[in-house]
């Protein structure tokens, strides 16, 4: 059984940036100095020692006065409260420095709420309902490598292919990224930031349509995203990427995104895109 989906008073957030947490107050900030331990004292980075406290759970108390911000390309984009102490306890997790050479991505899905009044006054608010945290190089890793290579002997030459593979998503994830540096509260944004990173087919794509398993022979042009005329009582997007080979041929590949809903979701696969 379902039941009827009630549109968010300010919208939807699918955001894609850097969360990071910062002292509300003056009086919040010597709460957290008090709070430091002789073995926090010996930690070397400012970032650990910030986590290391918040993170203990005698002090979830000080995690809930931070004020958590959401940064896309380092600018300050929406301030952002945990439905409840399980989104809390994923935005502490999410500020755990990683490997200090890798890039960090965190996701925030949720509903937008009026600008904050406090100390970010004049920033928006999302109330956060699902946040996922992740380094460039694990979602890299993380894209199966077509079966033309999978099915290779093992060898020299089948590692050529897979580390081929891997700069081939690199670069395609960058581009990505770069079109994701929105503020994901739009049906256009919010669809194309959920296919970057929930979409693998779009980067497998790119591989399967080249004709050596050493070389990238196709030139990634951009995306276009538009209403889709699929559109009824639902809210559908279609998110056509656009390709070019050496002789200048342009081919198109689009899938379509219902994003009515808090939660966005595929409606049809990758395929080859004509226009109607």
């Amino acid at each position: 059984m379902q039941f009827s989906e009630l549109e968010a008073p300010f919208g939807y957030v699918y955001a894609i940036g850097q969360l990071s947490a910062n002292f509300s107050s003056r009086d919040v900030e010597k709460e957290y100095l008090q709070l430091l331990t002789p073995a926090d004292m010996q930690v070397p980075t400012e970032p650990q020692r910030l986590y290391n406290v918040l993170s203990r759970k005698e002090n979830i108390f000080l995690a809930r006065e931070m004020a958590w911000v959401l940064q896309v390309e380092n600018v300050a984009t929406y301030f952002l409260k945990p439905r409840s102490q399980v989104e809390l306890e994923e935005m502490i997790e999410a500020i755990k420095p990683d490997d200090p050479t890798q890039i960090e991505y965190d996701v925030v899905i949720g509903v937008q709420e009026p600008a904050y009044a406090g100390e970010e006054a004049g920033l928006p608010g999302a109330m956060v309902n699902r946040l996922f945290h992740f380094t460039a190089r694990s979602f890299i890793d993380s894209v199966p490598p077509p079966a033309l290579i999978t099915q290779q002997p093992a060898g020299p030459a089948k590692d050529q292919s897979m580390a081929t593979f891997r700069l081939l998503v690199s670069n395609i994830f960058n581009d990505m990224l770069q079109l994701a540096a929105n503020t994901g509260d739009t049906d256009e944004t919010r669809a194309l930031n959920y296919v970057s990173i929930n979409y693998p087919d779009i980067y497998t794509l790119r591989w399967s349509q080249t004709s050596s398993l050493t070389v990238d022979t196709l030139a990634f042009r951009g995306v276009d995203v538009q209403h889709s005329k699929l559109s009824g009582t639902r809210r559908i997007v279609d998110v056509i990427f656009r390709y070019e080979n050496p002789s200048g041929v342009e081919s198109r590949f689009y899938t379509s995104v219902d994003v009515t809903g808090q939660f966005p979701f595929l409606v049809t696969k990758l395929q080859p895109y004509f226009e109607r």
